[in-house]
């Protein structure tokens, strides 16, 4: 009797057109390319820099988009993230950035065969969309150190703290608030690698 009660619902519902399944959620991926825009250091230094690790901290170094709704709850946004992990598109970032800039001869890569005089080290340890203000916004730290590859010593030290609001209150939103900071942190970093006349 049970069972003869349900596919006379089942029939029902069909036969009403009411449909039984939700439509598919599409998930969307954002890549973070900053635009470098400005002169070039009229003399590059001869050096040849290496970008190394880009150390993100957890929960920011997934793909997905992290939202922070209050003053300890993080939530991990399965259908929206980054085209790649983040901390290799950092690293992309700040190769083409600083490869653009002419403060340096040469800069390549962490995984490049090339003997480089400098390496460019960043701890990460905030990367996510603020929700406890309005509007929310984009918050990026990042503290970068530059190294010496000869005996490892550090002869820059430079710290970042970028907050960019969201214009649009959107995955896509987000993505070009990121972008901005990002970019916001790159020109910060590349202004005090030239005081700095490496």
């Amino acid at each position: 009797m049970r069972n003869a009660l349900i596919c006379l619902l089942v029939l029902c519902l069909t036969g009403c057109g009411v449909k039984l399944e939700r439509p598919a959620v599409e998930r969307q991926s954002f890549l973070l390319r900053p635009e470098r825009s400005g002169m070039v250091t009229a003399k590059p230094s001869a050096a040849v820099l290496r970008v190394g690790i880009i150390d993100i901290a957890p929960p920011f170094d997934g793909r997905a988009l992290v939202y922070r709704r209050d003053d300890v709850r993080f939530e991990t946004d399965f259908y929206n993230q980054f085209a790649v992990d983040p901390d290799a598109m950092v690293a992309v970032a700040v190769t083409e950035w600083l490869g653009q800039s002419g403060l340096f001869r040469q800069v390549v890569p962490w995984s490049a065969a090339a003997a480089t005089d400098y390496r460019l080290e960043a701890q990460v340890p905030a990367l996510y969309v603020d929700f406890r203000q309005e509007p929310p916004a984009v918050l990026l730290e990042m503290h970068w150190q530059l190294l010496r590859e000869s005996d490892r010593s550090r002869v820059l030290a430079v710290d970042c703290r970028e907050r960019v609001a969201l214009a649009e209150r959107s995955p896509a939103g987000a993505a070009r608030a990121y972008r901005e900071a990002l970019r916001r942190a790159l020109a910060r970093l590349e202004a005090a690698l030239a005081a700095a006349s490496i």
